[in-house]
């Protein structure tokens, strides 16, 4: 009796335990990304400020996913995973970074499966697996939330291939696999459209691994056979492109570029992949744009016709590599720069699909070889580690906000989106200054990029300055830009802010009700529009609006004075001369009786560094208000009066106010408050003021 070898646990199920390990060492890799946030590039869009996606999942939120365009393309498959993340996770990053990241452990270990049934070679189809899933390429497509696209399409662009190649496994067709391999083509389409390029990979997978069409290069009539077998692939696949092109043409994000220019960058992209494959330096998440000059045209267009006619001499040798390479460039295509859209044209993510189809071709060279020498083991190992370190090390860029956009612009330092957002980023940081500086660097690039939006900057630059009470700057910048019929909602929202701030809210209306209209739900816009009709006298209107907040958000401003808290996060945020605008009409008003209303605006605008001199001394008005109907015998409000004569420069009125606010602590036996009265008093005394 002869034994076997190898235990007979691993000749049954070795591949089983093989892709498992496959699964939980890319799971391992990636796993720091599940302790990342949230990024301002897309993630606002996509979950964050989603109102959508925050409901979880509901029959309403399935209606609309189902029902509307995200962000200009019909993916309601990456909307419905989002919404599970919500239902069983919440609304923190974590359980949609986990998502991502089990979505790539998966696509790994299905690419292990495929390429050792195709190739018929344990170990090249486990190096050529994990070379494709631990190269930093893959770092955008599974640490981005919003790349969600990509790792979840890869899983069912994977079961269509399997489902595909089960179909024709035998001497007949199984008509079940066939259909089962279009479902799981559906599938993917709905959540991402660049799968429209499927058709045409099971067309190479036809020639090889499954050998179906010898002789159709010969015989029209099967290749025509062999193409028209497809046609429910074909159908789904152009209903995707349309859908698309007609989504992104509709929000006009299709930029009006010549076929010429278009088609010239399809090899320059190209060539950058490649480099990009084999020399994974200087990743970022935006790339400035490529000048295609007739140099770098003719330099990549030559590359690539080397590779295809390599290949093509090589294909009854070695067909894996022409049908890997033409998977290569055939996945790549829609992505490639030939429909000019979005604000870039290149991206690491690009090739989350593409670059199967190397490892395909590496993998089937490789089991030709037979088994491995100790030269190409240690090759394989020291390859799958190099993968690793650098996925390793490009993950923290992933990290936040911050980190992703000094990278981005240490990589392509006048990358317009790259300094639009982080413009955005200093906003929230609230360095005000620094965010301004950002906006008018993307103002001059946009006249140097076409790709630049229109109007982008505009509302940006436009908002900031309404923020800081620069209504006439920010007025020239916006009113080129309101006659767009693709205008950035911003735009008309800050317009509309603009007019509020001039006392002119009845004007503001329509111009906050078209912002929301392009932007629904957003509490931002939602909160300027109720206080612009509450100062128009529109209570009704406002109140309507507030049940909309309050379905969308769980949160309403059904009051003129609950929209309080807004103006203090806008105030938090730099806008200061805005808020404070709110404030004096809400004091102007009934509630301007109210002590605690007066005590903290006084207190917010003076213990603010950032305070202008002339609002610090309209707190101290505020904070005398509030002391003369305390009459004088409340010492939080005389503490406050101190704190904001302080910040107006009155140090012996602030030193005669936190005396009195000290006695009445002392008389109360309130210890810790006394203690920080004489903790400010020391400050008074020493010519200072008290800063929170």
């Amino acid at each position: 009796m002869k034994v076997p070898s190898k235990p007979v646990f691993w000749i049954r199920h070795g591949d089983t335990v093989l892709a498992a390990l496959i699964v939980a060492a890319t799971l391992a890799l990636f796993w720091p990304a599940t302790r990342y946030d949230f990024v301002m590039l897309d993630d606002d869009r996509y979950v964050v400020e989603n109102p959508v996606v925050a409901q979880g999942l509901s029959g309403e939120s399935v209606r609309s996913i189902f029902g509307s365009l995200q962000e200009n393309l019909w993916i309601p498959l990456t909307g419905l995973s989002y919404a599970l993340d919500v239902e069983w996770g919440g609304r923190r990053p974590f359980p949609f970074h986990l998502t991502n990241v089990l979505l790539h452990a998966l696509n790994a270990g299905l690419l292990f499966a495929l390429l050792r049934r195709w190739t018929g070679s344990r170990w090249a189809a486990c190096w050529a697996a994990l070379i494709w899933a631990w190269h930093p390429l893959r770092t955008e497509g599974v640490a981005w939330i919003s790349c969600r696209k990509d790792v979840l399409s890869g899983l069912f662009f994977l079961l269509c291939l399997r489902a595909y190649a089960r179909s024709f496994a035998g001497t007949g067709q199984s008509r079940g696999w066939f259909w089962a391999s279009a479902g799981f083509l559906a599938l993917g389409l709905m959540s991402k459209s660049t799968l429209m390029a499927t058709p045409f990979v099971l067309l190479l997978l036809d020639e090889w691994p499954l050998g179906r069409a010898a002789g159709a290069a010969k015989n029209l009539r099967k290749a025509f056979g062999l193409i028209a077998e497809k046609w429910p692939f074909w159908g789904m696949a152009t209903a995707a492109a349309a859908v698309s092109l007609l989504g992104h043409e509709a929000a006009g994000s299709v930029h009006p570029t010549s076929l010429g220019t278009r088609l010239a960058r399809v090899p320059i992209h190209v060539g950058f992949y490649l480099w990009r494959t084999f020399a994974p330096r200087n990743l970022a998440v935006l790339y400035a744009d490529v000048a295609t000059t007739g140099a770098r045209v003719a330099l990549a267009t030559a590359l690539v016709a080397a590779a295809l006619w390599a290949t093509w001499r090589w294909r009854r040798r070695w067909p894996m590599l022409l049908v890997g390479w033409l998977w290569f460039l055939g996945a790549l295509l829609p992505v490639s720069g030939i429909v000019a859209f979005g604000a870039q044209s290149r991206a690491d993510r690009y090739v989350y699909l593409p670059a199967m189809g190397l490892s395909l071709a590496a993998a089937g060279w490789l089991a030709t070889r037979g088994r491995p020498r100790w030269p190409w083991f240690v090759a394989g190992i020291l390859s799958l580690a190099a993968a690793a370190g650098l996925t390793r090390r490009q993950l923290p860029v992933w990290k936040d906000s911050g980190a992703l956009l000094e990278r981005a612009l240490a990589v392509s330092p006048v990358q317009p989106v790259a300094l639009m957002n982080y413009g955005v980023w200093k906003y929230v940081q609230g360095d005000l200054a620094a965010a301004e500086g950002y906006f008018l660097k993307v103002q001059e690039q946009q006249i140097l990029n076409a790709t630049a939006d229109r109007s982008i900057c505009a509302g940006n630059l436009g908002y900031l300055r309404i923020l800081q009470g620069r209504t006439k700057e920010a007025q020239e910048v916006l009113r080129p830009k309101l006659g767009d019929p693709y205008v950035y909602w911003a735009v008309p929202a800050a317009w509309g802010m603009s007019l509020i701030y001039e006392d002119r809210s009845r004007d503001a209306i329509p111009y906050l009700e078209d912002a929301l209209r392009r932007r629904p739900g957003d509490p931002r816009i939602l909160a300027e529009l109720q206080r612009a009709c509450f100062e128009a006298g529109r209570t009704n209107n406002a109140q309507r609006l507030a049940e909309i907040q309050r379905r969308e958000t769980g949160t309403a401003y059904a009051t003129y004075e609950a929209l309080f808290p807004h103006y203090v996060l806008l105030w938090q945020l730099g806008g200061r001369a805005y808020a404070w605008r709110y404030f004096e009409r809400l004091a102007d008003s009934e509630w301007g009786r109210s002590v605690q209303l007066l005590n903290n605006v006084a207190w917010l605008a003076a213990t603010d560094d950032q305070t202008s001199p002339e609002i610090v001394a309209r707190a101290v008005v505020f904070a005398e208000r509030a002391a003369e109907r305390t009459q004088g015998k409340a010492g939080p409000v005389l503490d406050t009066l101190a704190v904001a004569r302080a910040a107006a420069g009155d140090y012996a009125g602030a030193v005669e106010a936190g005396e009195r606010a000290l006695a009445l602590a002392v008389q109360e036996k309130n210890a810790a408050e006394a203690e920080s009265i004489r903790t400010r008093l020391a400050l008074y005394r020493a010519g200072k003021p008290f800063r929170e």
